[in-house]
């Protein structure tokens, strides 16, 4: 609680003396300057505060990452494609996608499958499964995720599908619910 009263006083000092900056700039020109390098520097620690490229540096996060992920009895190698695997109990499906496979063959495939009945409701607790047995199995991961600080991790994409909307952000609009798991995970280890 006295923290809180601190923080408090010391908010309303900066605000005061912000105040009087602001009241001393002597045309509208150099006010408008002022608070525009405010705004450019508040974005950019906001920037710096989240993590919203599931790439480079931080292609570990993304779940076509290549890395073993195990799921009912079998070896994937990485969380997407063990994911879509938990979609079917379909015995070519499942041996197709513990193949390591490209890009477009993993897409042919999933588009193939479909979602059995109650998956809106186990696709959470499916995915949660998966990462945290990539995290649980893969202490670099482990150590690279918990290195994350308390940065917000959004998973950014750029088309407006209903699963990148689900598990994601596209243009901010999004329930970014992989970005969820993993700092829920991020928060446990």
């Amino acid at each position: 609680r006295p923290l809180l009263c601190f923080n408090a006083k010391l908010d309303k000092m900066w605000q005061k003396k912000e105040y009087e900056y602001v009241k001393n700039l002597e045309n509208q020109e150099d006010i408008d300057k002022y608070f525009t390098d405010q705004a450019k520097f508040y974005f950019k620690k906001k920037k710096m505060e989240q993590i919203d490229n599931f790439n480079g540096d931080f292609a570990f996060l993304n779940n076509e990452y290549p890395c073993d992920v195990f799921f009912e009895g079998q070896m994937y190698p990485n969380v997407y494609n063990a994911f879509q695997a938990a979609r079917t109990t379909g015995e070519y499906f499942r041996a197709q996608f513990q193949k390591p496979l490209t890009v477009t063959e993993r897409f042919e495939l999933s588009k193939q499958i479909r979602d059995p009945e109650h998956w809106e409701s186990r696709r959470l607790i499916v995915m949660e499964t998966l990462l945290r047995d990539k995290f649980r199995r893969h202490r670099d991961l482990r150590v690279k995720l918990a290195n994350t600080g308390r940065r917000e991790l959004v998973n950014c994409y750029n088309d407006a599908t209903g699963s990148n909307l689900f598990w994601g952000v596209v243009k901010k609009q999004g329930q970014n619910q992989l970005g969820i798991i993993l700092s829920t995970i991020r928060q446990d280890i």
